[in-house]
């Protein structure tokens, strides 16, 4: 009777007779090279562990230490720190001045009317022009106390900036050139009559050095600029309707490098 026994040799070896089958990888050995086998198997297992725990130990390593975009992160938070308290310091001063502007103007006016008051009142020296006057003027300051300039929190148009810092800004400075009670000249080549600007000459240009005068004739509501080095002699009529008293001297400096010098 037949046998269905098939010798076969190790895979490993070619020699020996299997004694075993790697179900695994499908190779054939004899008890020798099984044995190797299965030791190669158990080194690969030991390399595997060990590169598992190397891994662990430089994850932890890893996330322990401070990553270098952090120091950059908080230098960005530091510098703009720093920025942002500069601007609300001077957002806070520029309010501040804004106010006390506002306070003594109208504490000056108020003064100069008390003053005026107590002599004519003492000295009994009034008429029914004079009072009218003074009530005039009593309720422009009423006005302007109920009425202040607006001022706003503006943020600045940088786009360069990763920060949009504020600052304050008074309207009186911001629509100056709008107001309806600005009366004035821009250099010499335009003027501004009720917000409105028209040009003269474009030949007509302030230098450095140039004298001007600069009077307010209130009697005959107008106002005079006279430029010495070319002789130029403006006027302009003022609406009181429009432009009331006290009125207000403003000089605008566009340049932060320009200045001007009152000589007397």
């Amino acid at each position: 009777m037949a046998s269905g026994f098939i010798n076969k040799t190790c895979m490993s070896c070619n020699v020996g007779l299997i004694t075993a089958m790697c179900y695994e990888c499908k190779k054939t050995f004899c008890t020798k090279h099984f044995v190797e086998h299965r030791e190669e198997l158990s080194q690969q297992m030991n390399n595997i562990c060990q590169e598992h725990d190397i891994l662990c130990r430089d994850l932890a390593h890893e996330f322990s230490t401070t990553h270098p975009l952090l120091a950059q992160i908080n230098q960005w938070e530091q510098e703009s720190t720093i920025k942002i308290q500069a601007a609300a310091n001077a957002a806070r001063i520029k309010l501040q001045q804004l106010l006390d502007r506002s306070k003594n103007s109208l504490d000056a006016s108020t003064s100069k009317i008390t003053k005026e008051l107590e002599s004519s009142r003492a000295s009994n020296n009034y008429t029914e022009h004079v009072i009218k006057t003074w009530s005039d003027r009593l309720q422009e300051l009423r006005t302007l106390l109920n009425h202040p300039t607006p001022i706003h929190i503006d943020y600045e148009n940088n786009l360069e900036s990763e920060i949009r810092l504020i600052k304050v800004t008074d309207e009186s400075l911001t629509d100056l050139a709008n107001s309806k009670s600005f009366y004035g000249w821009w250099d010499l080549a335009y003027y501004v009559v009720g917000g409105n600007k028209k040009k003269y000459d474009s030949t007509k240009t302030l230098r450095t050095g140039d004298e001007l005068r600069f009077v307010l004739d209130c009697d005959n509501k107008q106002i005079i600029l006279e430029h010495h080095r070319t002789n130029i002699i403006l006027n302009l009529a003022i609406d009181i309707q429009l432009c009331v008293f006290p009125w207000k001297i403003i000089v605008l400096l566009l340049d932060k490098s320009s200045c001007v010098k009152i000589l007397h």
